[in-house]
């Protein structure tokens, strides 16, 4: 009898925190809240010309065409700017001693890419949002990019790379789109 009550209560136990769990989704979430419905216009407009140059380079990436580093680096500045407006712990990474966007992926992103990388999944980890995931996919991106110095599979291993970035991306800023709202 006291082994039956232990097993039911086990159960009960597993059940309730598994129910707990799948009810969290893991790390806490929260939309994006903008001043006005101007700010949120503002940045929706900005996301829909993200996503149409991330659709683009992708397009351009699986034709097989070149992808310049000035292309990648302009459209990462961008969305990264844009982000960072909007998520005061993003934005207190990226300008951690003074720097701007471009200060950043000049300076630290660019002698530790990985690192940085898994600097702003931590931050996700802390406080998951698809505008942070959006923030990582960006700079996994500009890691991919193919050098038209390297040999064809190499080139064409980072196209692959590159194309998998993108979807990623192109996916997170339509999550990001929808989770825009105002006071």
């Amino acid at each position: 009898m006291i082994r039956r009550a232990v097993s039911v209560g086990l159960r009960l136990f597993v059940i309730a925190t598994l129910a707990t769990l799948s009810a969290c989704g893991g790390a806490a979430h929260h939309p994006i809240v903008l001043e006005n419905q101007e700010d949120a216009e503002d940045f929706h407009n900005f996301l829909v010309s993200y996503l149409k140059s991330v659709d683009d380079m992708l397009h351009q990436v699986r034709k097989g065409d070149t992808i310049s580093d000035f292309s990648a680096g302009m459209l990462a500045y961008n969305i990264l700017t844009t982000l960072s407006s909007a998520d005061d712990e993003l934005h207190a990474h990226i300008t951690e001693g003074g720097q701007d966007v471009q200060a950043y992926l000049r300076t630290r992103f660019q002698d530790q890419p990985e690192q940085e990388i898994a600097a702003i999944a931590a931050i996700n980890d802390h406080e998951a949002s698809p505008l942070r995931s959006s923030a990582r996919y960006t700079l996994e991106m500009l890691t991919c990019v193919p050098n038209s110095s390297d040999p064809l599979t190499l080139q064409q291993q980072n196209r692959d790379q590159l194309a998998m970035a993108l979807e990623k991306l192109k996916s997170a800023l339509a999550e990001t789109d929808e989770e825009i709202k105002t006071h």
